[in-house]
């Protein structure tokens, strides 16, 4: 389930917010920073090429448990917390969960030797894991791992979680899927492309029976999962310039889809039926600064936060109609990487941001202040 889900909270409305530097003094080693969650205790854990390791306060440390090094690849795929506040390790070729309350690692066998991709849970607290080999669902209850789809028919790529519990996902083979772990079945949804669409991509889940995805070539559509209903909301070949998409949300109660893409933003009013479109304008204070919007959020007052490609990070206040602007301008204050490759919510109200130029930025909500998590606390080079 190749998603993720990203992350930021409230924004100050100023052009500069307070940033505290660190240097590679202090813990990581010099790689690829792939992922990071938080866990009950308000450490951050980070998972990397050469392994897994988590901010004791002042410095990373590596995780160092003698289960997860012999079960786990140093290449690190994926992290995720758990409802219950169980640490889990993707890597390369297996994975497990570290429980922090007795201080125990249990890998999970059923997937040694297999590259995992990322991991999902639902609402109920169940997980699951996209790997090299189709999908798998572990249950809270017993984490009993089980297959549930075969990568013999198809490549699971985007999904999303109906507010029933259900998986819906998108294949390379084109089709929608849904799974139901109440009643352990998979279905295709039947959907009937319009004339011109074809290949669901993105998904976002919005509400009942609906869901907003992509169809090729750029066009964005509403699906029905249950009789495979297909409604053209924006047709790529009645706009002009239409660009490849790339990421998109549901805000306000499914009032809004915000679709971003490799040129700037589209935002669909469900109300009206009307566009608006935001282009990248550097020397606009108040516009979308980067070309391409690769990652969306929406936190918990309504803001949406845009990460861009070399246009830094943009928020849209909620009730207004302009984006504030944090840029890598070099001065004081100012925001570190200009290329946000994540965006990332913790369970205290702050937003992680990763930059391609390896920096690790949290923003606090409360205090309206940044901290670069950058070198001197170890973060390695190129967060993702």
């Amino acid at each position: 389930l190749s998603f993720l889900l990203l992350q930021l909270v409230a924004a100050s409305g100023s052009e500069h917010d307070f940033y505290v530097s660190y240097s590679t003094l202090d813990g990581l080693p010099d790689t690829y920073i792939v992922c990071c969650d938080q866990d009950a205790f308000n450490r951050m854990w980070v998972g990397t090429r050469d392994g897994v390791y988590y901010y004791a306060g002042s410095s990373f440390v590596p995780f160092d448990n003698p289960d997860y090094l012999e079960s786990c690849s140093r290449m690190t795929t994926a992290i995720g917390v758990d409802v219950d506040d169980n640490i889990w390790m993707c890597s390369s070729d297996g994975m497990g969960f570290y429980d922090v309350n007795v201080d125990l690692f249990t890998p999970v066998h059923e997937l040694d030797g297999q590259e995992v991709v990322d991991i999902d849970f639902d609402a109920t607290g169940n997980a699951w894991i996209t790997t090299s080999g189709g999908i798998w669902f572990c249950s809270r209850k017993d984490h009993k791992v089980e297959k549930e789809v075969s990568s013999d028919l198809f490549s699971p790529q985007f999904s999303c979680f109906t507010d029933k519990g259900e998986l819906v996902f998108t294949a390379e083979n084109s089709n929608i899927y849904t799974y139901d772990p109440k009643s352990s079945s998979l279905r295709v949804v039947k959907a009937e492309p319009e004339e011109g669409t074809s290949a669901f991509r993105q998904l976002a889940y919005i509400g009942g029976r609906y869901v907003l995805a992509a169809s090729d070539p750029k066009h964005v559509v509403r699906v029905n999962i249950d009789d495979g209903k297909v409604e053209m909301l924006i047709d790529s070949r009645q706009i002009e310039n239409m660009a490849e998409i790339q990421s998109i949300i549901v805000s306000g109660r499914g009032n809004y889809y915000w679709i971003g893409t490799s040129y700037g933003l589209i935002i669909y009013d469900n109300l009206t039926k009307k566009i608006e479109r935001q282009f990248p304008d550097r020397s606009e204070k108040n516009a979308l600064g980067g070309e391409s919007v690769r990652y969306l959020y929406e936190d918990r007052q309504g803001n949406i936060w845009a990460g861009t490609w070399n246009g830094g990070l943009r928020c849209r206040m909620a009730y207004q109609d302009s984006f504030g602007r944090y840029l890598a301008d070099g001065l004081e204050g100012s925001i570190c990487g200009e290329t946000v490759r994540s965006i990332s919510p913790d369970r205290y109200g702050y937003i992680w941001v990763g930059t391609e130029e390896g920096h690790l930025n949290r923003f606090s909500l409360q205090s309206e202040t940044f901290e670069d998590f950058t070198s001197r606390t170890g973060i390695p080079y190129g967060i993702s």
